[in-house]
């Protein structure tokens, strides 16, 4: 099976460095000080580059699957009449 670049679910802002991390096969952390470092070395390029993959890179989770069941088991109450 192929891994696909996703955004993560384990996320600080949008989910794009940990997704890129899991993707390379190193520590989000890591990645994380990547990001950081692109967007303090030169800003606007750092901030662009940030939005864009945020916007292209598709979540992690399968969005039919998602939206499936958007209530859990403890969330629904029922009430005899």
């Amino acid at each position: 099976m192929t891994q696909k670049l996703t955004r993560s679910s384990d996320k600080m802002i949008s989910g794009v460095a940990a997704g890129f991390a899991n993707y390379v096969g190193i520590d989000p952390v890591i990645a994380r000080l990547v990001f950081a470092l692109l967007i303090l070395s030169n800003p606007p390029l750092g901030v662009v580059v940030y939005i864009i993959l945020a916007i292209v890179m598709p979540t992690g989770e399968d969005p039919v699957k998602a939206s499936a069941n958007p209530f859990s088991e403890e969330e629904i109450i029922v009430q005899d009449m």
